[in-house]
């Protein structure tokens, strides 16, 4: 008893910090939400970003980030921003596209690993030019990549997973059409998000702390919320925090990072659960020796049954004098008792 009971003490203290860099994270979400943005103008969380215009031209996006426009190039509004996006969502969306595609049980797997690469795009061309165009691009993937994983925290099919992407598919057009309502994005990506926060902590309360589940989900967790500390302290603290390229390296690698964590998170918990019986955990997979993918493989009864599924002309073809001889036996007892054929599929049903 004692021994159980210091396991789950020790489970316990692990999930503390998760829990409150979580909740430290969520209320500076909401701080920045009702106090940072200014409506359907820009709003310049940088505090002396420069008056004149790059290659792009007029910024017509309403939120200029915290880095100086155009301070390394004349060609890029926001240089390590830009760049942030194609190191870490372009390029891991597209390491998950080349492990996870070619498994159809896998599609929404693989459905946010493409939208991660999609976002990686978008974000890098918003972050660029500042135009609004660029920032559906980039904001709008992001809602479908919540919505996914979504599906797949809940194991949704058919209807289900349609009726959430069609509400998502709402919120996008909402965003599109009234442009003066930011926060409706905002609200739906940062409410999703946290509540798929929550939803991690108390799987990560139900798996045994050196399970595959239990680290992934920690690391998406802490992920996001790092993340999301890191975005708003950005906001808030612009002037005193600015160097720090909080946006780029604290945003992009840990929501990516945990995007990706999640990702396979979903995709162990999955094989855990069975959800996948043709699919089996066959190791990792290392990207760059830094992040981990997990490898499947077929499962030893799907092999034996694609072995087993040969055809009659197949078997006929290679029949040794034995085997025709036990077949010739068959079918003879099975003419004197036509019955026969009935009662063994009975006795097999």
């Amino acid at each position: 008893i004692n021994a159980e009971y210091g396991t789950e003490h020790a489970e316990n203290q692990m999930m503390v910090p998760v829990v409150l860099v979580s909740i430290v994270s969520g209320c500076l979400f909401l701080v920045v939400l009702f106090t940072a943005h200014e409506g359907d103008g820009p709003s310049n969380f940088g505090a002396n970003q420069s008056p004149t215009q790059g290659f792009w031209g007029p910024r017509s996006a309403n939120v200029n980030w915290c880095e100086p426009d155009y301070a390394m190039t004349p060609y890029l509004t926001e240089f390590w921003n830009s760049l942030s996006s194609l190191a870490t969502y372009l390029v891991t969306g597209l390491a998950g596209l080349r492990q996870y595609s070619h498994r159809p049980e896998l599609r929404w797997i693989t459905c946010g690993y493409g939208t991660l690469a999609v976002i990686g795009i978008g974000s890098c061309m918003f972050h660029a030019t500042l135009w609004r165009s660029f920032q559906y691009l980039d904001e709008l993937p992001m809602l479908y990549l919540v919505a996914f994983f979504l599906i797949l925290a809940f194991d949704l099919q058919g209807s289900q997973a349609t009726l959430v992407l069609t509400a998502y598919t709402g919120v996008c057009a909402v965003s599109v059409a009234v442009p003066g309502l930011y926060e409706v994005f905002q609200l739906s990506f940062g409410l999703t998000a946290g509540f798929l926060v929550l939803h991690g902590i108390y799987l990560m309360a139900q798996a045994p702390s050196g399970s595959p589940d239990f680290k992934w989900a920690e690391a998406s967790v802490l992920g996001f919320s790092v993340g999301g500390l890191a975005w708003g302290l950005e906001i808030v603290a612009c002037e005193q925090l600015q160097a720090l390229q909080l946006h780029s390296i604290g945003w992009h690698v840990c929501s990516c990072l945990a995007a990706h964590c999640a990702c396979q998170f979903y995709l162990a918990f999955g094989l855990s659960k069975r959800r996948y019986p043709s699919l089996r955990a066959a190791g990792k997979v290392w990207l760059a020796g830094i992040m981990p993918f997990q490898r499947v493989q077929e499962s030893e009864r799907t092999k034996m049954l694609r072995k087993a599924s040969v055809s009659y002309t197949h078997l006929r073809a290679h029949e040794t004098p034995e085997h025709l001889v036990c077949r010739l036996l068959l079918e003879k007892k099975k003419k004197n008792n036509p019955n026969m054929s009935q009662t063994k599929q009975q006795n097999i049903s």
